[in-house]
């Protein structure tokens, strides 16, 4: 099991989304390495699901902004400098933050053709 982390959302940017999925697994102990760092827990769901043989059967989400509390995650939990977003990239009513950083690389590209 890994230990758990609090949301962290970084000052100044939108709101985050969570999810959390409940697996039913067929073995009553399943070993997971603990990660050494943070970047390390990032995974496909997908794969780590596939990888201990477990089945989704429920999931909950929330969405969390930035506050006070989570300058004490950056400094007591992830012993790290919490990191402040300045400026973020114009969005429109209906778009996801994921589809303002496709057109900006896309963007990106275009200019390094021309």
């Amino acid at each position: 099991m890994l230990e758990y982390v609090p949301p962290h959302p970084a000052r100044g940017s939108n709101l985050h989304r969570y999810v959390f999925v409940l697996f039913e697994q067929k073995e009553p102990t399943i070993r997971v390495e603990n990660a050494p760092t943070l970047a390390d827990r990032f995974r496909s769901t997908k794969d780590f699901a596939e990888k201990y043989a477990l089945k989704p059967v429920s999931f909950a989400f929330f969405r969390s902004q930035w506050d006070t509390s989570v300058s004490d995650v950056y400094k007591e939990v992830l012993k790290t400098k919490e990191p402040i977003w300045k400026e973020l990239p114009a969005s429109r009513p209906g778009t996801s933050s994921l589809s303002v950083a496709a057109a900006l690389r896309a963007r990106g590209r275009k200019k390094r053709q021309n």
